[in-house]
């Protein structure tokens, strides 16, 4: 059992990064880039007239450069520089535009930085001073009210090796982001590693993305303590995954210590920008309040062979995911995943693969498949399953794993025929504990519909499986049988005929048998025996008169493998 630990991840992010972002050690000094050569006009550089105002800043030891209201701030190149990054066998080369000290809020009042991108160059147009992560940290810095535009046509941009991000911030120890917007970016729109006590005010906005959207920490470059309140990303494009530029929305590596409010992922063309959540190897206490995904993928994954690098302590409050175009992915290979509201649609994988422990509260699965695999152990527990028009597949490949679900309900409407047998509940994995099953078929699996298949289905590397009730709700169904016993000692029902619920690799069927009078309670019953094919239930007992009448309740199903 994991002990998740949401609401203490919250109090201690609220308390160390409220205290550590207030304690600013400037003199708060206010330079304005008119003053400095600023001119804004969106068609001459300002790049020299910013970096004045932010080095004036600097020299008296912190301050806030303001700008003048929603203008339109051309960034030319201002050089070249080689540092230390995420690559820890060599410096990467790096086109910049802004560096931003210690100590300095930048107020861009709405602006739109536009980089004037030059050759083969693209303008990484915001950057820490010291991001190199050989040198000493760099430490409160706030960026608000600003729209950041690295000029890249997304659909059209070729190959570049040059190191590439709009917004970058590495080596930092206080990093405020209020009301920011990045579009049309090449590599990276944001990246931020080796970093503690973040802030992400307001919204947070990522847009149109050759690559990563955003991407978090890296390796040993960890990132810690951040509090995020909304942050939305849409259109990453993986068009040039070959060349190692990923096509992520949200991609988190080593990260720590997190509370994202909300985060919200689209695309505007399922076709082209399919992007997805990453969260993977050592991330730990993470805690989504609310997560909104539309036709784009989610994953919680450890690259490590042995799952030693699972995330853990991952907790998903609400979530509501959609996949238009059927085909998006939903992956979990989490220690510890819990997510207490899930609702999918359309969505055409949805895999728990090695995920070692796995905790759901409500799961609604509407026209999805679900599938658990891989051949560690694991757990899945489910407090209440919905499977509307879906599949759920626990598969054993080798694994001791153990499933639980308090409450299943399954309802099949679709009219459709899929061709082959649909097994709606595949139970192949070693042992089954389900508290309660209703179920209603209608559409092609009704009595008499061309859809082939069942709710239940189990694989021989199923050692045990447990049932409470079974209720089917396509006709009326007694579930408190009154049946005579034979003369003798056995009496054989037909279960279909008694209205009671049956399977054939259900080969235990747990009953009770109250006497309904004085006169039955006599005859003692000492075992049941349900036939190969579920039909009928031979009970033994104490020799009858064949007038003695039994309550016949119903009290579970069991698979035992023989």
């Amino acid at each position: 059992m994991v002990d998740f630990e949401k609401e203490a991840i919250i109090e201690n992010l609220s308390k160390v990064i409220n205290t550590k972002l207030t304690e600013k050690a400037n003199k708060f000094v206010t330079a304005d880039v008119r003053e400095f050569g600023f001119i804004g006009d969106g068609l001459v550089s300002d790049t020299a007239a910013v970096q004045k105002a932010l080095d004036y800043c600097e020299s008296l030891g912190g301050g806030e450069v303001i700008f003048p209201k929603k203008q339109k701030v051309k960034l030319s190149k201002a050089g070249y520089r080689s540092i230390w990054t995420w690559n820890t066998k060599t410096k990467l080369n790096r086109a910049y535009a802004l560096l931003i000290p210690s100590n300095v809020t930048v107020n861009f009042n709405e602006c739109e930085l536009i980089a004037n991108n030059e050759g083969a160059d693209v303008i990484n147009l915001i950057e820490n001073k010291n991001a190199s992560v050989d040198l000493t940290k760099d430490s409160n810095i706030e960026i608000k009210n600003v729209t950041i535009n690295q000029s890249i046509d997304i659909d059209t941009f070729a190959y570049n090796s040059m190191d590439s991000c709009a917004v970058c911030f590495q080596n930092i120890d206080g990093l405020v982001l209020d009301n920011v917007k990045v579009l049309n970016t090449y590599g990276y729109g944001m990246r931020i590693i080796k970093a503690s006590n973040i802030e992400f005010r307001n919204k947070i906005q990522i847009d149109k993305c050759l690559g990563c959207n955003i991407r978090l920490g890296w390796q040993t470059f960890i990132v810690d303590k951040v509090n995020i309140n909304l942050l939305v990303c849409s259109d990453s494009s993986n068009r040039l995954t070959a060349n190692a530029v990923q096509g992520n929305t949200l991609h988190m590596n080593a990260c720590s210590d997190f509370v994202i409010k909300e985060f919200r992922q689209t695309t505007s063309n399922p076709n082209k920008y399919v992007g997805s959540v990453n969260i993977n190897n050592n991330c730990s206490n993470v805690y989504l309040g609310k997560v909104y995904s539309i036709d784009t993928g989610f994953k919680i994954q450890d690259y490590s062979s042995d799952g030693s690098n699972q995330p853990y302590n991952i907790v998903i409050e609400d979530m509501y995911t959609e996949g238009i175009l059927d085909r998006p992915l939903f992956y979990i290979m989490g220690e510890g995943t819990k997510i207490n509201n899930l609702r999918c649609k359309n969505i055409g994988h949805f895999w728990i693969n090695n995920g070692k422990y796995t905790q759901f509260g409500r799961a609604i699965l509407e026209k999805s498949s679900f599938v658990v695999k891989g051949n560690l152990p694991k757990e899945v527990h489910f407090d209440k399953l919905y499977l509307y028009n879906s599949s759920a597949a626990f598969q054993s490949n080798g694994g001791q794993d153990v499933v639980t679900i308090k409450d299943l309900t399954i309802k099949w409407d679709e009219t459709t025929n899929t061709g082959s047998y649909l097994k709606l509940l595949d139970i192949q994995c070693k042992f089954m504990n389900i508290g309660s099953i209703v179920h209603k078929l209608e559409g092609s699996m009704k009595d008499g519909g061309n859809q082939k298949g069942g709710i239940l289905s189990c694989s021989t590397e199923n050692t045990l499986t447990k049932i409470g009730n079974i209720i089917d709700q396509n006709g009326v169904k007694t579930e408190n049988v009154v049946v005579t016993l034979s003369t003798g000692m056995s009496t054989m029902i037909n279960l279909a005929a008694s209205n009671i619920w049956r399977d054939s690799w259900l080969n235990v069927l747990d009953v009770e048998l109250v006497p309904v009078d004085l006169t039955s309670s006599i005859v003692i019953y000492n075992s049941f025996i349900a036939d190969t094919n579920g039909q009928s239930l031979k009970i033994n007992h104490s020799k009858a008169k064949g007038m003695e009448q039994f309550r016949l309740i119903v009290k579970g199903y069991k698979h035992i493998k023989e």
